[in-house]
């Protein structure tokens, strides 16, 4: 019996733009010389079958598009171009992937089931043993920001598995957890196997890619080097890193750059010429064909210079237009209102950003792999929350960057990382996208407080005097424990220095 082909990328690319600003992005969509320093593409030109029954592995170094790939497919991310074709349902799992924070654990089970079309009465029927599989016992009444990494993914896992996909995309979810739950969630995916359904596993350990997969997928710096048997791909991945890890850090740093530039400088035109390049002349008017189908929804690149011209005078005119409408109001509202209109100009209201402490067990980026993401180029800018002038770096951002990981990496708060970037949504971090970060020389002022990890048998009265403090300034430090007790895991400010 022939297999159902499940899911088919064709072609598919991404690209993200480096622009700082929305204006910036705007320039660059009607610009009409390429700015090639402005982009990134994080994937270039991916084609893959995938059939039912199927377990295919993602591999590849850091960077190298795994999770865009895998994001495209569960149809979290869009492609730039490219046909992407999926016959059936998809769920993914990742860390925290589409868990709400404020939720509990219970809450987010069953939000996320309702959302996928299950009554309420099967959401009762299978809560325990979604909680049993999770493992969370006392925990799953608890706010999934005070989980781990781990006990995230141990949340996110239990649900997807206990949503009977069709197509089960899992990224990462199972590296952070524990050998025991990792067992638990093999035979869970087996099980799955067996039942003819199509799983895609994105890890970076090619010994569980051994061990789960019938095929994987090589990514390289946004292309599919390899796609094929599991064991022939996974040797030439491991020759790879075995040479790569060879390199001398310089030697890396610059191959990293290499890679990197040619991720920034490539096109669709480039990628139309490679396809030429590697077919005959007979069915060179064929793959015209299917080049211009798949990079046709690529907005800019196929619009004519008059077209742009255009287009860029009906935007300008929209938002002229709109400014003028704008003063207008502006201006009617000083004369009928004088009074009112001085003070919201003369008596402005401070906005006063609090400070927050990183948790100590934030994992923090190697020197040598920040060393790499960094640009040369260095300027000096204010943080709000303190009057003190900070030096600043631009950093190039990876997976699986985000606002709190990034701001415990480089010891500073998330506000004074936001005040750095104050035209950045780190809500929407995307790979490829330079940032400013305080320069590694940069001393950091001490602040006099820090945090700990609260550990089974801890109450407020023995955290409090471990660190020199009354029960009352731990309170006025943590103001969300006064009416809460507090739990193991949970993370609380305190004064001096932590074990």
């Amino acid at each position: 019996m022939d297999k159902e082909l499940k899911v088919e990328t064709t072609l598919v690319t991404k690209e993200y733009n480096l622009a700082k600003t929305r204006m910036d992005k705007i320039k660059s969509l009607f610009s009409l010389s390429k700015d090639k320093a402005s982009t990134f593409w994080a994937l270039k030109g991916v084609s893959v079958k995938i059939y039912s029954g199927e377990t295919i592995g993602i591999i590849g170094l850091n960077g190298s598009g795994k999770s865009t790939l895998s994001n495209i497919i569960a149809g979290i991310t869009p492609q730039t171009s490219g046909e992407l074709t999926i016959n059936g349902e998809v769920s993914i799992i990742s860390i925290a992937a589409g868990l709400n924070l404020n939720l509990t654990g219970r809450e987010n089970i069953e939000m996320k089931s309702l959302m996928m079309g299950e009554t309420t009465r099967e959401i009762k029927a299978k809560m325990d043993e979604v909680i049993e599989f999770s493992e969370l016992g006392v925990f799953i009444d608890q706010p999934v920001k005070t989980y781990s990494s781990g006990m995230k993914s141990k949340l996110g896992f239990s649900i997807a598995v206990h949503q009977d996909p069709d197509i089960l995309v899992i990224d990462e979810a199972l590296s952070v957890g524990d050998s025991t739950f990792y067992n638990k969630g093999l035979k869970k995916m087996l099980s799955f196997k067996e039942q003819g359904k199509t799983i895609i596993f994105v890890s970076q350990s090619a010994q569980q890619m051994r061990n789960i997969c019938d095929k994987v997928i090589w990514m390289h710096y946004g292309e599919a080097r390899a796609f094929g048997e599991k064991n022939e791909v996974l040797d030439q991945y491991v020759k790879f890193v075995n040479e790569y890890n060879s390199k001398s850090e310089e030697e890396k740093k610059e191959y990293q750059e290499e890679e990197k530039d040619k991720q920034r400088e490539y096109s669709l035109s480039q990628l139309q010429n490679d396809l030429l390049n590697k077919v005959g002349s007979k069915s060179r008017q064929s793959t015209r064909e299917i080049v211009k189908t798949t990079t046709k929804n690529k907005i800019g690149d196929n619009m004519s210079i008059s077209t742009k011209l255009f287009t860029l005078i009906l935007v300008f005119l929209v938002v002229y237009f709109s400014l003028a409408f704008v003063k207008g109001v502006s201006a009617t509202y000083s004369i009928t209102h004088p009074i009112g209109t001085f003070r919201r100009f003369t008596q402005p209201t401070p906005l006063e950003v609090p400070t927050e402490e990183q948790p100590s067990s934030s994992v923090k980026p190697s020197s040598s792999a920040s060393s790499t993401k960094k640009s040369a180029t260095s300027e000096p800018k204010k943080s709000s929350s303190s009057s003190a002038v900070i030096e600043t770096e631009q950093y190039v951002v990876e997976e699986p960057d985000t606002l709190e990981t990034l701001a415990a990496a480089y010891n500073i708060s998330t506000e004074e990382l936001q005040a750095l970037n104050p035209e950045v949504d780190f809500s929407t971090l995307t790979i490829g996208q330079v940032i400013h970060v305080p320069k590694a020389s940069t001393p950091v002022e001490p602040t006099g407080e820090s945090t700990y990890t609260v550990q089974e048998g801890d109450s407020q009265s023995l955290v409090a005097e471990s660190h020199g403090m009354t029960v009352e300034e731990l309170q006025q430090l943590n103001p969300e424990i006064v009416e809460t007790p507090i739990i193991p895991g949970q993370i609380l400010k305190v004064k001096g220095v932590t074990e």
